[in-house]
C-alpha cells in the first residue's frame, strides 16, 4: 500500500518531530552566530585582520558547500539514523579539533568541518527528513522543527561566554565536543528510531517529483535563487561582524548576547504562524512576504543610529534583533516548504543539498566583500545599505519566476512552465 502522507498526524509522530528539532538545535556550533563570539580570540591568536579572518572563514565555507553537494544527496538512499549520527558526531569531533588548532591550515580545516556538519548536514537532515515525511501538515511540522534553531540561539551564545570564562576559549570547545559525542549522539540514535515508513514510488508526490538534473535546466530555479539566498548570505555578513556593530553603537558584548536571546524568542511565534499559513495558503504565495521584517529591521537600525540616550536607545538592539528573529522564523519555515511544493519530494535530499550548497556559497561570498569594505574604513551602515538594496532588487525576479509555475503542480514540473 502506498504511504498516504496526508494521514500522518503530528501528534502521533511527535517523537520524530523532536528528532528534527534536536538536530536543528545541535547545528549551533557550526552557525555563524556561535563562531562569531570567538572571532576576537581567534584573530588575536593568529594575528589576523578582520578581512583576513573573514577570508579564511569564507574559504572554509566554500569548501563545506562543495562537500555538501556530494554528501547531502546520501539522505535519499542511506538509513536516516546513520546519516544523523554522522552529522552530530561530526560536529562533536570538529569541536574537539578546534580545541587543538595551532596553525592557519588547521583553522581552515576546522571551520570547514564545523560549517559542513553543523550548518550543513544537521540542518539539511532536520529539514529534509521532515519535509519529505509530511505533506498536508508540512508547514506545521517544519515550523515545530525550526524551534530547534531559536533554542540553539538562546543557549549557545550564553554557553560560549560561559565556557570561555570557565575553561578558556579553546578548552571550552573541547568540553562542548565531548558533550556532543557522549550525550547528543545517543539521544539522536534513540529519536531516529521513530521515523515513519518512507514514501514509495507509487505516491502521488513522488510521481510529481523533478530530479536535480531537471531543475538545473529550469530557468525559474535560477530566478528564485537570488531572493532565496538573502537571509543566509546577508545575515552571515551582519552577524559575523556584529562586534563591529557593538563597538560603533556602544553596545556591550553582554547586551548583544541578550539581544540574541530576544532574537531567538521572536523566531518562535513567527515560525509557528508561518507554518499555519503555509498549510493554508501555500509557501509559494507567501514566500515573497518573508522579506518585510528584514527590510524593516535594516531601516530601523539605520535611522536609529543617532539615538544614544534614554530607554529607547537601550532597547534598540532588542527591537532590531526581534525583527530579524521574525524574519528568520518565517523564512526558514516557508523556505523549507518551497522546494517540495514546486519540485516534489522523491529527490528532495539531492535538491536540498544543492540549494543548501548555494546558500553556503552565498555565505562565503558576502564576508569577503564585507571584510574588504570594513578594512577600507567603511562603517557597519554600509553593510546595512548594501543588504537593503540587494533584497529590493531580488524581489521582482522572484515574483516573476513564481508566477510562471502552474497553480497545480504537474507531473515533471521542471519541464512545464506557463507560456
Amino acid at each position: 500500500m502506498p504511504n498516504n502522507e496526508n494521514n500522518l498526524s503530528i501528534r502521533k509522530n511527535i517523537k520524530f518531530i523532536c528528532f528534527g528539532l534536536l538536530l536543528a538545535a545541535l547545528s549551533g556550533p557550526g552557525q555563524t552566530f556561535y563562531i562569531s563570539f570567538f572571532s576576537a580570540d581567534i584573530r588575536a591568536a593568529f594575528d589576523l585582520s578582520i578581512g583576513g579572518f573573514n577570508s579564511f572563514y569564507s574559504l572554509a565555507t566554500l569548501a563545506s558547500a562543495a562537500l555538501l553537494v556530494f554528501t547531502g544527496s546520501f539522505i535519499d538512499t542511506k538509513p536516516l539514523r546513520a546519516y544523523a549520527v554522522a552529522a552530530v558526531g561530526g560536529v562533536g569531533l570538529s569541536c574537539l579539533f578546534m580545541s587543538q588548532i595551532s596553525s592557519l591550515i588547521a583553522l581552515v580545516f576546522v571551520f570547514t568541518a564545523l560549517r559542513h556538519f553543523g550548518q550543513g548536514l544537521c540542518m539539511h537532515t532536520a529539514s529534509t527528513s521532515i519535509a519529505r515525511t509530511f505533506r498536508a501538515n508540512r508547514g506545521k511540522a517544519l515550523s515545530l522543527v525550526q524551534m530547534g534553531q531559536p533554542l540553539s540561539e538562546m543557549i549557545f551564545p550564553t554557553l560560549a561566554v560561559a565556557l570561555t570564562l570557565w575553561f578558556g576559549w579553546q578548552q571550552g570547545w573541547a568540553v562542548l565536543g565531548l558533550a556532543f559525542i557522549f550525550i547528543g549522539v545517543p539521544i539522536i540514535v534513540w529519536l531516529a528510531g521513530s521515523e515513519p515508513r518512507r514514501a514509495t514510488d507509487d505516491d502521488i508526490d513522488d510521481q510529481n517529483s523533478a530530479s536535480r538534473r531537471e531543475i538545473l535546466k529550469d530557468w525559474r530555479f535560477y530566478a528564485i535563487l537570488p531572493f532565496y539566498m538573502t537571509s543566509a548570505m546577508l545575515l552571515t555578513v551582519l552577524f559575523l561582524n556584529q562586534q563591529i556593530l557593538a563597538e560603533e553603537r556602544g553596545w556591550s558584548v553582554g547586551a548583544l548576547a541578550a539581544a540574541f536571546t530576544f532574537f531567538a524568542i521572536m523566531r518562535v511565534p513567527a515560525s509557528l504562524l508561518s507554518g499555519l499559513c503555509v498549510d493554508k495558503f501555500s509557501a509559494r504565495r507567501i514566500f515573497p512576504l518573508t522579506c518585510v521584517p528584514f527590510l524593516l529591521a535594516l531601516l530601523f537600525l539605520l535611522f536609529s543610529r543617532n539615538i544614544t540616550d534614554g530607554l529607547f536607545a537601550y532597547l534598540i538592539p532588542y527591537i532590531y534583533m526581534g525583527m530579524i528573529g521574525m524574519h528568520v522564523g518565517t523564512r526558514v519555515t516557508i523556505g523549507g516548504s518551497i522546494w517540495p511544493e514546486l519540485y516534489g519530494t522523491k529527490h528532495l535530499g539531492s535538491i536540498r543539498a544543492l540549494t543548501y550548497s548555494v546558500l553556503v556559497f552565498s555565505t562565503a561570498a558576502g564576508p569577503v566583500l564585507a571584510g574588504l569594505m570594513l578594512d577600507q574604513g567603511w562603517g557597519y551602515d554600509s553593510l546595512l545599505w548594501a543588504s537593503l538594496i540587494y533584497v529590493v532588487l531580488s524581489l521582482p525576479l522572484l515574483l516573476f519566476a513564481l508566477n510562471r509555475f502552474p497553480k497545480t503542480r504537474p507531473k515533471n514540473p521542471a519541464l512545464k512552465a506557463r507560456p
